[in-house]
């Protein structure tokens, strides 16, 4: 019981950051959400034609539904799982 209270501790720790930085808890969150929206700064750097991105998902949507539309609609009934 000892053990794992002390091994929770010891993750709750490392996990936080405070084994690390010098900046304890507050510095560790910062640089976590700087690295977590990273990905948006990157998108923007690397030229990447959201545009055109979101036009094309938009017609694969469109088209998937036309498809649903046309041959599924109806198509499924709503029962229960077990025979009463």
């Amino acid at each position: 019981m000892l053990f794992g209270g002390l091994v929770f501790i010891l993750v709750v720790i490392y996990w936080t950051g405070m084994l690390g930085s010098s900046s304890g808890i507050k510095g560790s969150l910062a640089e976590k959400k700087e690295s977590a929206l990273g990905w948006l700064k990157k998108g923007e750097a690397s030229g990447v034609d959201w545009e055109g991105r979101r036009e094309r998902v938009k017609e694969a949507f469109i088209l998937s539904w036309d498809g649903y539309e046309q041959y599924a609609w109806g198509m499924f009934k709503a029962s229960s799982l077990c025979v009463t």
